[in-house]
């Protein structure tokens, strides 16, 4: 009953939200908050709007459905598909695609694309893979950032220590994260500012030397719970526990504010999109925040011991048209005019990620963040496609997993502890629905 009451609500949403039109209509889908008016939102409507402009002057009058949805996005999507009711265009998370492109819901570009063979070199290769089987294309790259270690260089400069150098190693990593934290409970700063958040500390285990699932992406026990990812959350542990170069969970929760963004923590792993935080000049009001001078990136450190380069994970969002669209050449069109360079262009002016088109991201050097852009676009395209672009349902992975590191932090389990609860669970998880 709740699942036919849900799936009522969805199709309501889908069918009804923008009202009657005369013309035919192309509906989009994305996340987001309805009524959105950020500067970044009033910039994507504009470059709707113009499409409708393109496709008049080609005699064509259409009118553009966007149709946000502010929370669960790929559930509701999911429903939708179930329902016959999915919109057209469908945007993609890299992070969940697996669970659109494996089970029908988009339709292969690739008769489109072979029109053109050319086009799809326009973009990195790896934010390609995310929406690739085989010959088979199902979406288009829109934008991309790999996670990286984010660095104030303010603060190393103040302590009198060099930036990291490609190639550094946990022990690296620890003796810098001591030499800048500052213990003077006037000024209190810490080294590393250390998330629960699965995305943003996956990477550590592969540079540990160790996998979250096993080789068939079927099972997670014998392979998150691994000794050598055992000795990954110990380290981790050990940051915030015993060399207290990081914030305990308690103690970011008590700040009430986002530490490295407040200039009270040095390192922290993120993405592109955090640069629009930052001003481009210092504030008076708050003199020691970051500016965008101030920052600097760098991949994650290795294992000691460890060979082979530092592995890093990247996220990405991307454009394909719903299986159930009955306008596809309609909906390429518009596929292709948003992954234009012009378009690109301005979409990227946003600053929110790394263009997947190489053309567009190239010019970005040249840019006011010409460095911050060059120290980004050097691990990007090394950066491996997310786990959830493969593997369907992987959400409950990282669900278990920021449960698992949440109990390790808080003291509330051993690592060996947490991962053994975690890897267990996920095959529970999985054992659900069969994996594809």
């Amino acid at each position: 009953m709740r699942r036919s009451i849900l799936l009522c609500s969805i199709i309501g949403l889908l069918t009804g939200c923008a009202g009657p039109s005369a013309k035919p209509t192309l509906r989009i889908s994305t996340w987001g908050q309805a009524g959105d008016d950020s500067d970044y939102d009033r910039l994507v409507e504009s470059i709707y709007e113009d499409f409708e402009k393109v496709a008049a002057r080609e005699g064509k009058q259409i009118d553009v459905r966007v149709e946000k949805m502010p929370a669960e996005y790929v559930p509701k999507m999911v429903l939708a598909h179930i329902a016959g009711v999915t919109p057209d265009v469908v945007t993609l998370d890299a992070s969940s695609s697996a669970l659109f492109v494996n089970n029908g819901m988009l339709k292969d570009l690739s008769p489109y694309l072979r029109q053109e063979p050319e086009f799809l070199e326009q973009f990195f290769p790896n934010t390609l893979q995310t929406a690739k089987r085989g010959d088979k294309v199902f979406a288009i790259p829109t934008d991309f950032t790999p996670m990286v270690v984010m660095l104030n260089k303010r603060h190393f400069e103040e302590a009198g220590i060099a930036l990291p150098k490609h190639g550094w190693t946990w022990d690296d990593f620890l003796r810098i994260s001591k030499s800048l934290t500052v213990r003077d409970k006037s000024k209190r700063r810490y080294g590393f500012l250390l998330t629960t958040w699965m995305p943003g500390w996956v990477m550590w285990l592969w540079n540990g030397g160790g996998e979250v699932l096993d080789e068939a992406n079927l099972k997670a026990t014998g392979t998150l719970d691994s000794p050598q990812n055992i000795a990954t959350l110990a380290f981790l542990k050990s940051l915030v526990t015993e060399h207290k170069v990081a914030p305990a969970l308690s103690q970011i929760q008590a700040s009430g504010v986002d530490l490295f963004a407040a200039g009270q923590a040095s390192m922290q792993v993120t993405g592109h999109w955090a640069l629009v935080g930052f001003p481009k000049e210092r504030k008076a009001d708050n003199p020691n925040a970051p500016t965008l001078d101030d920052i600097s990136v760098m991949e994650l450190p290795i294992r000691p011991g460890r060979t082979g380069p530092s592995r890093t994970v990247f996220y990405a969002a991307g454009t394909g048209i719903s299986s159930a669209c009955k306008d596809p050449d309609l909906a390429w069109q518009y596929i292709r005019y948003w992954a234009s360079q012009a378009n690109q262009t301005r979409y990227n002016s946003s600053g929110i990620a790394i263009s997947a088109r190489k053309d567009v991201a190239e010019a970005r050097l040249r840019g006011p963040l010409g460095r911050l852009e060059r120290e980004f676009q050097r691990i990007g395209p090394l950066a491996e496609p997310p786990i959830g672009s493969r593997v369907e349902g992987y959400e409950s992975v990282e669900n278990a997993g920021r449960e698992a590191m949440e109990s390790v932090l808080s003291g509330s389990r051993t690592p060996e502890e947490a991962l053994k609860i975690a890897a267990a669970r996920i095959d529970r998880e999985f054992a659900k629905e069969p994996r594809k």
